[in-house]
């Protein structure tokens, strides 16, 4: 039940707390998601972007193949 968006700000929460104020970023999944809106919403935050298994999102994106979905069952 929650926006990509909210984790996104989480993200700069959970930093904020720590007392972090750049670093580096990696997302994978889902997690990729999340790591472009926090880059995007936060870019004075971060050093570097590494995304792998995701996309970008958007009404422009593809699906993931039929095979690939299967491959998780």
């Amino acid at each position: 039940p929650y926006a990509v968006s909210q984790m996104a700000a989480d993200v700069a929460a959970v930093l904020d707390d720590a007392g972090v104020a750049e670093t580096n970023v990696l997302g994978v999944s889902l997690g990729g998601y999340i790591a472009q809106e926090f880059t995007l919403t936060y870019p004075e935050r971060v050093r570097r972007l590494v995304l792998a298994s995701t996309a970008p999102g958007g009404p422009r994106s593809h699906p993931m193949p039929a095979a690939g979905m299967e491959a998780f069952h």
